[in-house]
């Protein structure tokens, strides 16, 4: 699904394996012997009850996505996958578009917000998960210590979690963050069509998710799986 631009992963891979007859089954960094004897790993392979195979790469820079992407499609014809999807962090010059179209590789490429943020959970290796603790400094040096991206994405998990609306005040006192912090991020993120600010009384606002910041979840969650595995 595209959104200015933006292809959202999870709902893309999900429609297709929607529409494909049978039961799949996933499994993340998986060696898979192909029709030549030899082994290849994949990021996620998705098999279905028929035995059809989809194959999926990850990419978190740029720069790696040339010296993996041989493997990868060599692989997966090896594999004789039906279906390729790569995953990449940020913005692939057309010329590599027209080569990845061509070998029949659907192209999801993530935003620049949300690659800062996946790629620190990988370095992290689930550390964004783990119970928070302010240093000596408190909210203020708490926020110097964690970047913008894994802020944005605090917020919006924060707002999901509440059933996708959650007042503002509560929003920023959940994710430790100041007022004035939360209201330049609030602002970027209603800017970009990823959350909707409504005022529900005179003291009062609530910030709501829209059906672009629920995609946006629903991506860091599919990928953050992968990575994790």
């Amino acid at each position: 699904m595209e959104k200015n631009g933006y292809i959202d992963p999870y709902t893309t891979v999900m429609n297709y394996l929607s529409i494909t007859p049978g039961k799949w089954e996933i499994k993340y960094n998986e060696n898979i012997r192909g029709i030549s004897g030899k082994e290849h790993r994949f990021d996620a392979v998705y098999r279905s009850q028929e035995g059809e195979i989809v194959t999926v790469m990850v990419v978190l820079r740029t720069e790696d996505l040339e010296k993996r992407l041989d493997d990868f499609k060599n692989g997966s014809k090896d594999v004789r996958a039906k279906r390729k999807f790569l995953i990449v962090c940020g913005e692939i010059n057309s010329d590599m578009v027209s080569e990845l179209k061509s070998e029949n590789i659907s192209i999801l490429m993530l935003p620049g917000m949300f690659c800062s943020q996946v790629s620190s959970y990988n370095a992290d290796a689930g550390s964004n998960d783990a119970p928070r603790s302010l240093p000596d400094g408190g909210i203020e040096e708490s926020q110097r210590k964690r970047s913008r991206a894994n802020i944005i994405m605090d917020l919006i998990r924060a707002i999901n979690e509440n059933s996708n609306q959650i007042p503002v005040t509560r929003l920023f006192y959940a994710c430790n963050i100041n007022h004035r912090m939360g209201r330049s991020i609030i602002e970027d993120l209603e800017h970009a069509g990823i959350v909707i600010l409504r005022k529900t009384g005179p003291n009062r606002n609530v910030v709501e998710l829209t059906r672009k910041g629920i995609s946006l979840i629903n991506d860091y969650e599919f990928i953050r799986e992968i990575l994790e595995k």
